[in-house]
């Protein structure tokens, strides 16, 4: 098939064949059986809050692209760009990337702010989408489903004012700072950042509270909360309490009410997608912060134990509020995206940081391109660290080198280890060689001896390190390290360490610390012979 392409605005006559392109790219079987359904494509181009083009060739539909202009607030102007399909036999004609361009035209002084979803079972996506001006901003572990759960990279592009109309320096957690950094960089805006390491989470309640749904009894209770629904808004989302009934319903939104003695504390507010399993939490109301950890927890007992329990989660924290983004990362959450400028709030718009909790098994074929790559490595990075052995942990708070880290900044270290197992007599570095890696002594022991005649100088024994004088400039190791036994220890590469301690100063003040502490032992000891 070609010839000549006409990208239009979609008409009732065209919901048949625009069905038939769907059906063609991915089988009776696709999940997301609205784009398939006559009655709701039907909607779709009527919609005065969707815009649906298709792509025409020798009087036939060949594509199709859709742009979703109120997936944010009422006041976000942001729209999701998504649903773009060409059937296959007019695939490799520049179609998508028409359809792209017509659907920028079609929304230029409407939008502020552009999102896509883009797959990762192939990279065409995000090349067309980065070829139009979008930016990588995230990276979304096991959120589609298809045949099997896949991830997606979130991509932004901005309109007009937005990021004019930014708030400067976001205060985050120290978990978030990379990032924040590479989608910062990636729309070469400044990363004018405040990291915020003391930001305490909120606390929880020495009672179980019990959710309840939202009745209309207690609606007009919660519509006379301020805090959290006007005042101090912290998480942000599509819907709103104010929006009314009916859109509200319409969104598939639920809310859950937390009681006591009668008296309505708050409510959260979510969105369940059945085909995806997938929860998205758009708002929380709270008469003071006491009663935010609850209500967060109370819905994810409650996502857990459903009759189809949630396998994915996520929510946009303002990139603002510190305290709800350390609460989240303790329930589980990970950072997944840092969008700059997302929400319209007062009389500017924020960052958001999109926090996301899986139950699922990651993707481990998402193709990706390089702006892409950046942002899926830090949020794996993430993941890992969630899933660090509690023990490991707890050893490499007791070495001298890491004394003093609380448990998060140790699993921040522990996240760049990689367990290593050596038979008696191994060598593990040689004195005068490039100094690559620390070992931390997990079960067995380590000779270290004097590079110039062999001669054993000292021992190291569980919870011990070798190698960390390195980091002091040398480059080099200034002695032998050998297994004097079967060894069970954590290699840890020192050019990651020096890139973690650099971004987080919190761990590296300690960190420099102790090894100033351990080399003046060593220099008092020095007069008694040398040592490790």
């Amino acid at each position: 098939m070609a010839g000549p392409v006409t990208v239009r605005r979609a008409r009732l006559t065209d919901v048949p064949e625009i069905r038939h392109v769907f059906l063609a790219n991915y089988g009776d079987d696709y999940r997301y059986v609205d784009f398939t359904s006559d009655s709701v494509l039907n909607r779709l181009v009527l919609a005065d809050d969707t815009v649906m083009l298709v792509a025409e060739q020798r009087g036939r539909v060949v594509g199709t692209a859709s742009v979703m202009l109120e997936y944010g607030a009422y006041s976000d102007l942001v729209g999701e760009f998504g649903r773009l399909a060409v059937h296959p036999e007019a695939q490799g004609q520049g179609i998508a990337g028409q359809l792209t361009a017509g659907r920028l035209r079609e929304v230029e002084g409407f939008l502020q702010v552009g999102l896509i979803e883009a797959r990762t079972a192939h990279a065409l996506s995000q090349q067309n989408a980065e070829r139009y001006g979008f930016r990588p901003v995230g990276f979304l572990p096991g959120k589609l489903r298809f045949a099997e759960r896949e991830d997606a990279v979130l991509l932004t592009r901005y309109f007009g004012p937005a990021l004019d109309l930014r708030r400067n320096n976001p205060r985050i957690i120290p978990e978030v700072y990379d990032l924040a950094e590479e989608s910062l960089r990636g729309f070469e805006l400044p990363c004018d950042l405040i990291v915020d390491a003391s930001a305490a989470p909120y606390p929880p309640v020495e009672w179980s509270p019990r959710l309840e749904a939202l009745s209309t009894t207690g609606y007009a209770s919660l519509l006379r909360i301020e805090r959290g629904r006007v005042a101090n808004r912290e998480i942000f989302g599509p819907l709103r309490l104010n929006y009314g009934f009916f859109r509200r319903r319409a969104r598939h939104s639920h809310y859950l009410l937390m009681k006591k003695d009668g008296r309505i504390l708050g409510a959260i507010g979510y969105v369940w997608d059945p085909v995806e399993s997938g929860l998205r939490v758009f708002e929380l109301i709270s008469v003071s912060d006491r009663w935010i950890r609850p209500l967060l927890v109370g819905l994810l007992d409650r996502a857990r134990h459903a009759e189809s329990p949630a396998a994915y989660m996520e929510i946009d924290v303002s990139a603002h509020a510190p305290r709800m983004q350390r609460t989240l990362l303790e329930l589980g959450f990970v950072p997944a995206a840092f969008v700059p400028a997302l929400a319209f709030h007062d009389v500017e718009r924020l960052d958001l940081v999109r926090m996301v909790r899986i139950e699922v098994t990651l993707d481990t074929h998402a193709r990706l391109t390089d702006r892409a790559a950046g942002h899926a490595r830090i949020v794996r990075r993430a993941l890992r660290t969630r899933g660090i052995d509690p023990e490991f942990v707890s050893i490499l708070r007791r070495t001298h080198l890491f004394e003093g880290l609380n448990a998060e900044q140790a699993r921040a270290v522990a996240a760049l280890g990689k367990r290593r197992i050596s038979p008696r007599g191994t060598t593990l570095f040689r004195a005068e060689e490039s100094a690559l890696e620390l070992f931390l002594v997990v079960d067995g022991r380590i000779d270290v001896q004097r590079g110039s005649d062999g001669r054993r100088i000292g021992t190291v024994g569980p919870a011990g390190v070798v190698g960390e004088m390195a980091m002091l400039g040398s480059g080099t190791h200034s002695a032998t390290a050998v297994t004097a036994s079967a060894l069970e220890a954590v290699a840890i590469n020192l050019e990651e360490l020096d890139r973690l301690v650099r971004r987080r100063p919190d761990i590296g003040v300690l960190v420099y610390r102790n090894l100033g502490a351990e080399l003046g032992a060593k220099l008092r000891d020095s007069v008694n012979g040398p040592e490790i």
